[in-house]
């Protein structure tokens, strides 16, 4: 009899931890917080730059959010959300929202992602994102590898809405998988981390409603604070004088 009550709370006892730690500790990603939440978190994350208003809360996969803000001095900023364990946790926040290369996973280019927060003062009516890669010629183990200049466009519509995200298109993936491949025979060690940005790179040239180039102002040059390991790579501001098609 004295066993099988002991066999009992045992059992019990399991049910309870087991209910309890599922409680504490959830699986899967719970809702992600609201607006006044989201202002909370990021304020008392850090006290350089005072959010005020959530322009949006953009969905990238279950475990993370892009979520662009205006901050109190009129700042239009990023931030970045990944659920950690028991909670959704900010990444980074900025108070400048030029475009930016998200590399969720730095092995997988499909997990990369373009964000963006154009200050609306900027009126910045479409932009043009770019792959690029320079010419290079090398030789390894005496065979001559030639890569020819690289240049690849996508054109953003900004005017309504100044803020977003993008995945890489299809072709760009495709380019830079076979890239990576070549590169991975012709420089091995050197490939064997995944280093992108050795020949590629990203760039972005930005357009008002009459089709030059616009004037930034608000957009670039502000304070990033980092509270967690993310990997974000700047994408380069182009002028005319670089790119060989005409716009």
């Amino acid at each position: 009899m004295m066993k099988t009550t002991k066999l009992t709370i045992s059992i019990g006892l399991l049910i309870i931890l087991g209910l309890v730690f599922y409680w504490y500790f959830p699986r899967t990603p719970v809702a992600f917080p609201s607006d006044k939440e989201l202002i909370e978190n990021m304020n008392d994350t850090q006290t350089t730059i005072r959010v005020e208003k959530i322009r949006d809360k953009i969905k990238i996969d279950e475990e993370h959010f892009f979520v662009p803000f205006i901050s109190t001095t009129g700042d239009y900023g990023t931030s970045y959300w990944e659920w950690q364990n028991t909670k959704w946790k900010v990444l980074n926040i900025d108070n400048s929202g030029e475009p930016k290369v998200w590399k969720i996973d730095s092995r997988d280019p499909s997990t990369f992602r373009l964000v963006w927060n154009l200050h609306e003062d900027d009126k910045v009516d479409h932009m043009k994102l770019f792959l690029n890669r320079e010419r290079n010629f090398h030789v390894t183990n005496g065979v001559e590898y030639y890569y020819p200049k690289l240049q690849m466009e996508k054109r953003v519509e900004t005017a309504s809405v100044s803020y977003g995200t993008m995945k890489l298109p299809n072709d760009w993936l495709s380019v830079i998988e076979s890239l990576i491949k070549m590169d991975s025979v012709a420089s091995p060690d050197l490939f064997g981390d995944f280093d992108l940005n050795r020949h590629m790179y990203f760039a972005w040239k930005p357009y008002d409603k009459s089709g030059i180039e616009a004037r930034l102002e608000g957009t670039i040059n502000g304070y990033s604070f980092f509270n967690d390991d993310i990997e974000l790579d700047l994408v380069r501001l182009m002028d005319d004088s670089y790119f060989e098609t005409s716009h």
